[in-house]
């Protein structure tokens, strides 16, 4: 009998070992802060400083820069994130070194969702640079950039017009309106063709989806980069799979219009980009020459749709929310395109350099409510040296843009909307460096010219033709609940459009 209580001990003290044991493994394998990394807070072991960033991790993340500086080390889950919250620091790394800032970190969105593919998620090389300057070029050739897209997004800024008087200017009926002219924008410059706003054609539906989808899992989205295992638990693993769906579907349907496009495109006259790129793969009778090939094609075709609906639609639902709350920002806003434009006269590029406070107004929303707060995640591809910091090969780099946005060093009172922060003493408009929505560097958004015009042209046309106003005759709010990979208006937004007389 005395050998059950000598055994007990000798398995109380296995117990006891064994735990030191794992928790001295546990804290010893947990990632080290690299030598010379930059400042920053590490927070708990396994999600670092996670429970600290909340439903604002924009604010959160632009407080910690106040304190360590534009250039900070960060321990997001179990991972050290270098963190960029200053313009010159961007310039600095992602255009000077853009090269070495240039690949993309492991994440669901980026590897699964998206399949690590097309010209936004592919690791940087000399196939992608070929890649995507081939799409620029081919893009350019059609008008992308050009005045000559114009007529068609002037002409898809009359259909949506058309289609808000059908609902009485109530935002939330028409609002879906707003993503078919975008989409269709895309359709006409890369397919050659533009969809009824009741046509059931996947491209539209998945227009309007992609926007619902990106609002539920906006959270999920920002979550699972900064936190790559997190896509297994909830509440993050739902939006993602339902993501994951959409764009398995969407993809599907790329793939079965390319098959069904090679039938019966002209290969003397290509029309638009789809034509150009299939008369590319036939250059090489149909194998895969660098990143050139059918699946690169289908990805290319989906980032292009991604690039011109979430962003443009939100910034500008952002806008009419913006411009209803200030009925005097509204009434110069108007009395510059009525003076420069005409009541009647149909928007033009040829008229922006002129409308000074136009441009202010636009540079001041891309400023005011930044669309991607965060950029795109990048990750570096090699060993290198920032303002004196070694930042190892493998490390993911955050670009935090709102902060540059709200730097209360460059911009007085950050949180206020202010047009005139835009204006020069003689009331001309300057472009600001500070103002970087589109990002900077190798990894600059694809569309950045295609959104900067249909911004312009879209806003204008509205606002010519309509008044915007609160659905509620109050103020309507305009501050963000919640932030992830995409800003998006409050979803109690309540607008209406009359008709100017």
């Amino acid at each position: 009998m005395e050998i059950l209580p000598l055994l007990a001990g000798n398995l109380t003290s296995v117990l006891i070992g064994s735990c030191v044991v794992l928790v001295y493994l546990f804290f010893r394998l947990l990632p080290k802060r690299p030598k010379n990394f930059p400042p920053g807070p590490d927070g708990f072991p396994l999600v670092g400083v996670a429970p600290y960033l909340g439903k604002r991790p924009d604010m959160k993340l632009t407080e910690y820069a106040q304190k360590y500086g534009d250039i900070m080390g960060i321990r997001i889950g179990t991972q050290y994130h270098l963190i960029l919250s200053g313009a010159d620091v961007l310039y600095e790394a992602c255009a000077k070194q853009g090269d070495v800032y240039s690949a993309r970190p492991w994440s669901f969105l980026h590897d699964v969702i998206w399949g690590k593919n097309g010209i936004s998620m592919t690791d940087f090389s000399d196939d992608w640079k070929e890649q995507r300057k081939f799409v620029l070029t081919s893009l350019r050739k059609f008008g992308f950039g050009k005045t000559s897209l114009e007529g068609p997004i002037a002409d898809e800024a009359r259909y949506l017009g058309d289609a808000l008087r059908k609902c009485e200017g109530d935002y939330e009926q028409g609002k879906h309106n707003f993503m078919d002219a975008m989409a269709n924008v895309i359709c006409k410059l890369a397919l050659g063709t533009r969809f009824d706003y009741d046509d059931d054609r996947s491209f539209i539906q998945f227009a309007r989806n992609v926007t619902n989808r990106f609002q539920n899992a906006s959270f999920s989205l920002i979550a699972c980069i900064m936190i790559p295992w997190c896509h297994h638990f909830p509440p993050v693993r739902k939006p993602l799979r339902d993501m994951d769906k959409l764009f398995v579907k969407m993809h599907a349907t790329m793939k079965e219009y390319i098959v069904e496009h090679k039938k019966t495109f002209n290969r003397d006259d290509p029309q638009n980009f789809l034509d150009e790129y299939l008369v590319e793969l036939e250059k090489n009778n149909g194998k895969p020459n660098g990143l050139f090939n059918e699946t690169m094609l289908k990805y290319i075709l989906r980032d292009l749709f991604l690039g011109g609906l979430e962003t443009l639609f939100s910034t500008l639902t952002w806008s009419l929310l913006i411009l209803a709350n200030r009925p005097e920002v509204q009434k110069k806003l108007q009395n510059e395109i009525d003076e420069i434009m005409g009541r009647e006269g149909r928007p033009t590029l040829r008229h922006k350099e002129e409308m000074h406070f136009t441009l202010a107004f636009m540079q001041e929303v891309l400023r005011y409510r930044t669309l991607l707060p965060f950029g795109v995640a990048r990750m570096t591809i090699k060993d290198t040296k920032l303002m004196g910091y070694d930042i190892p090969k493998g490390t993911t780099v955050i670009s935090n843009l709102y902060g540059v946005h709200n730097d209360p060093k460059v911009w007085k009172d950050p949180l206020t909307f202010k047009v005139e922060r835009h204006l020069n003493s003689d009331g001309e408009f300057f472009k600001d460096p500070n103002v970087m929505p589109f990002g900077i560097g190798y990894r600059y958004c694809l569309g950045k010219q295609l959104a900067e015009m249909e911004f312009f042209l879209f806003l204008t046309s509205i606002m010519q033709n309509f008044n915007v106003s609160s659905g509620t005759g109050k103020w309507q709010y305009e501050d963000l609940l919640e932030v992830g990979f995409v800003s998006t208006p409050p979803p109690t937004t309540d607008l209406r459009l009359t008709e100017r007389v």
